[in-house]
């Protein structure tokens, strides 16, 4: 939600804390404190999206909108930083449904304190993947508003965001006019520079976002002319949902202790993960200008995009990464498509797969999801990696060798043809080949991970060296 900087809003904000003290106070008098079931509510459907901007062109691209800003902008000397007003993340009640932005009330968590840290040193990952924006949006009288809000770098280009940062449904403002990214931004530190919208090649926003405003759909992808990762790094992404254990919150708010945060870094911590459709919910603290953040796990990988809050409840949510969405972001930006792991707990058999439905469906079989391994290569010389099925004991094989995928065939698997590029050249990252001369399903296990490799090998696994070559 976007604040009005037109209103006061500091009145009604005390009245909310006196409320939320009361609440407290009822509660911890009563005999059992029940945990609340949230259950978000989508909103009706959206009238339709906005086709026109004076500032950028909009064309339909499958299951996404792009919107690309005119050639003639400049926006270097365009944004005053003591203007600004942050993109909020949406605030739900307790029943799921959202406070109207014609309230134009900020609700704070139930805490004393704030409980966020300030990053200092914001130049090594994941601190230096994640970027402040700064955006201008115009209301139909030609008036401009400037908001600030986050996103993170994923692919060599491609920046990851909240679709409500680049497109407003609550004000009914549409598309964006201007936008600058600062990465790894402190104070006046810019260590990778500034980025405006004569640097975007695009902007992908989720179409079901821009029709139904739906809470899990609130997705857009940022993809720049440059290859922003080499400054920056890029942050992994990864399925592991509430397995996570916890969620770590790195952004840029615009207030924090009581005082204009500005280009100021803060991280928090939560935990109490939970899946509410397809949006992921945390303890984590998030506030106004960290739409668009990460949310990542222990070992810095993006579980989930920052993008709503509740009143009168330590917790935060949005977007989980899942199969489906990490399909929707390679279809959409210069990402490769990704591979994902999957286990089978009964049989013991790794299985891989570039398909998010087939995914999705051996999940609900009882499969786990283990996320991302790798990505296939789209590279011209890249070497197709060949899947079999065993039909007398329920496995699969991997191969880049012709010769052994004929053989296979030839005494009773099943060819199921080519499931995944792999790169032709050495210098990339090796995938290693394993072998169980005790199992019959999941007798071969692929593994990117040497310590993983090295680990099978120490307790019985044949190791047979790197079956094919991958991009990360």
């Amino acid at each position: 939600m976007l604040m009005n900087p037109g209103n006061d809003t500091s009145f009604i904000r005390a009245r909310l804390k006196k409320f939320a003290a009361c609440m407290c106070a009822g509660l911890l008098g009563a005999a059992v404190l029940m945990p609340l079931q949230i259950q978000a509510q989508q909103p009706e459907e959206q009238e339709g999206y906005r086709l026109d901007s004076p500032s950028g062109t909009v064309t339909k691209d499958g299951d996404a909108v792009r919107y690309t800003f005119n050639d003639t902008l400049e926006d270097e000397d365009l944004f005053d930083d003591t203007k600004y007003e942050p993109v909020e993340p949406f605030y739900l009640r307790e029943d799921g449904t959202r406070v109207p932005a014609e309230e134009a009330i900020q609700p704070e968590f139930s805490v004393t304190e704030d409980p966020r840290a300030e990053v200092t040193s914001t130049t090594t990952l994941p601190y230096s993947a994640v970027c402040r924006l700064v955006m201008i949006f115009m209301d139909e009288k030609g008036k401009e508003y400037e908001y600030v809000g986050s996103g993170f770098v994923i692919g060599n280009d491609t920046i990851l965001t909240c679709g409500h940062c680049v497109y407003d449904i609550e004000h009914k403002y549409g598309w964006i006019q201007r936008m600058t990214i600062e990465p790894a931004v402190h104070d006046s530190f810019q260590p990778y520079g500034k980025y405006d919208s004569s640097d975007i090649d695009y902007i992908s926003v989720d179409e079901k976002w821009l029709t139904t405003g739906s809470e899990q759909d609130d997705n857009a992808l940022i993809v720049l002319e440059d290859n922003i990762a080499q400054k920056t790094g890029k942050m992994k992404l990864s399925t592991a949902g509430t397995r996570a254990g916890l969620a770590h919150l790195v952004g840029y708010p615009a207030q924090y202790q009581n005082r204009p945060a500005g280009a100021l870094m803060v991280e928090d911590w939560g935990g109490d993960l939970s899946m509410n459709g397809r949006c992921l919910e945390s303890s984590v603290y998030g506030s106004g200008g960290q739409s668009g953040s990460p949310f990542l796990d222990h070992q810095n990988n993006v579980i989930g995009t920052f993008a709503y809050t509740y009143v009168f409840q330590n917790r935060s949510g949005g977007p989980v990464m899942d199969a489906e969405r990490i399909s929707w972001i390679s279809a959409h930006s210069s990402l490769t498509d990704a591979i994902f792991r999957l286990y089978n707990p009964n049989s013991g058999e790794h299985f891989y797969t570039g398909d998010a439905k087939e995914v999705k469906g051996l999940v609900q079989l009882g499969w786990n999801d283990e996320g991302v391994a790798w990505h296939s290569s789209e590279e011209k010389d890249a070497i197709p990696v060949y899947r079999l099925y065993n039909p007398n004991v329920g496995d699969h094989h991997y191969t880049t060798s012709l010769h052994e995928y004929d053989y296979l065939a030839s005494i009773g698997w099943v060819r199921e043809g080519e499931c995944w590029q792999a790169v032709n050249k050495t210098d990339y990252r090796p995938v290693h080949r394993l072998y169980n001369p005790n199992a019959k399903v999941g007798a071969h296990h692929f593994t990117m991970d040497g310590v993983e490799a090295e680990y099978l090998a120490d307790n019985g696994w044949k190791y047979e060296g790197t079956a094919f070559y991958v991009e990360e």
